[in-house]
């Protein structure tokens, strides 16, 4: 009886493939899959902030950012943002105040807006930067009441309509509409006002508004294709695969 003669060379050439591509080419797929989430991840949560905040500028945007894998020994990427306010956004939390006064809140009529909750920034003159004060006159007015009348003359006399006023349980900046210059005491005729800012909280509740952990759920749904698809690039190179 002839013996079963089996050329083993192609049968170990393929181990020997095989056995690079565990030791060498996996962990290069991790390292790509990992990074391909990473950058999946930055990509949905631009997506969520654009679609879901109001944003002055481009920077907040850009503040999200992908720290990639660099150790194939150690395939972990980071992607969050630069901006610490972002963390507020996410987890939500208390706001305090930065100054003497509570803190800083537009309101719907510095964004050309009629009701809260707003949806967009305040605009033009509007803009916290170009507002400027109207002076106190050298009057001193005998309790908070006088002290608004005094305020809203200097500002129709002046022409800067911009005054900061306090009231028993609240305080901002307002504008003073319209108003004649012809009065002689008293509350000028026509006059009235328009918030532009409360500063009457010493701290603001902000809710969570989440934009990573959303973003990190869709990449985890799409992980099992973005690690198939790096092995399949592994896989060509180490010419497994055509």
């Amino acid at each position: 009886m002839e013996a079963f003669k089996a050329d083993m060379r192609e049968v170990q050439k393929l181990e020997m493939k095989l056995k690079l591509f565990a030791s060498r080419a996996v962990p290069y797929a991790a390292k790509g899959a990992t990074n391909a989430a990473a950058f999946n991840a930055m990509r949905e949560a631009r997506a969520n902030i654009k679609n879901n905040m109001i944003l002055r500028n481009r920077f907040t945007l850009q503040t999200i950012r992908v720290e990639p894998v660099r150790d194939v020994r150690n395939p972990r990427a980071i992607v969050g943002s630069t901006a610490p306010y972002m963390e507020l956004q996410e987890f939500g939390g208390k706001k305090p105040k930065k100054g003497k006064e509570g803190v800083l809140i537009p309101m719907p009529a510095a964004s050309k807006e009629t009701a809260l909750p707003r949806k967009r920034l305040p605009v033009g003159n509007n803009r916290i930067n170009k507002i400027t004060l109207s002076k106190m006159m050298r009057r001193k007015p005998k309790n908070w009441k006088q002290a608004m009348v005094f305020k809203v003359q200097n500002a129709v006399l002046s022409g800067n309509r911009n005054v900061y006023l306090e009231f028993i349980n609240k305080k901002g900046i307002y504008r003073v509409l319209k108003g004649s210059k012809k009065f002689k005491r008293g509350w000028p005729q026509g006059a009235t006002l328009t918030k532009l800012y409360d500063l009457s909280r010493q701290t603001v509740r902000i809710p969570a508004s989440p934009w990573l952990r959303p973003a990190v759920d869709a990449t985890v749904r799409r992980a099992p294709a973005l690690y198939l698809k790096a092995l399949q690039h592994q896989a060509r190179r180490a010419g497994l695969i055509k």
